[in-house]
């Protein structure tokens, strides 16, 4: 299952990559190809520089976990932070923008999928459970947890504007 280990690698490289950029388009680059990339107005850039920056420390951390996993070699490692990362792109998903899923999901749920089975013994079951619980827990479980929580924000979201409420 070595293979499957230099998957789960790559793929959380990856993850970790991806997440360096985003942090960097999110604050350094905020004003230009940053904002563009998410859609915002020349308008919107001022009012939402603070707010972004930290959305993009926030990205860096999820980035430095999956390199400080790499690092260390550390399965539960790798395990937690790609989860976080499905965590996040199930919210995102369902709350801003449905490619998220795909461009930040993907590569967590396939790093995911290849640590679990490079870590497992298939003709094993019993140690083969702890990582068929840990997918089924993370991305079951706490994806759905994720995306039904970030369609509830929208729902609420869009009713305060209709409202023209701050709060509801």
């Amino acid at each position: 299952m070595e293979w499957l280990r230099a998957a789960g690698s790559f793929f959380c490289a990856l993850s970790a990559a991806e997440h360096v950029l985003i942090f960097a388009m999110e604050t350094f680059l905020w004003r230009g190809r940053g904002r563009k990339l998410f859609r915002a107005s020349a308008a919107q850039a001022a009012p939402l520089a603070g707010a972004m920056a930290q959305l993009g420390v926030y990205n860096l951390t999820l980035a430095l976990g999956l390199l400080w996993a790499l690092a260390r070699h550390d399965t539960d490692d790798k395990l937690l932070f790609l989860t976080f990362v499905w965590l996040v792109a199930a919210f995102g998903a369902t709350s801003l923008m449905p490619r998220i899923l795909l461009t930040q999901g993907s590569p967590a749920l396939l790093g995911l999928l290849c640590v679990v089975g490079s870590e497992k013994q298939f003709d094993d079951l019993h140690s083969w459970g702890h990582g068929a619980y840990w997918l089924l827990g993370s991305v079951g479980l706490v994806g759905s947890a994720a995306a039904l929580a970030g369609a509830l924000w929208k729902r609420n979201d869009l009713a305060c504007a209709e409202e023209g409420a701050s709060l509801h």
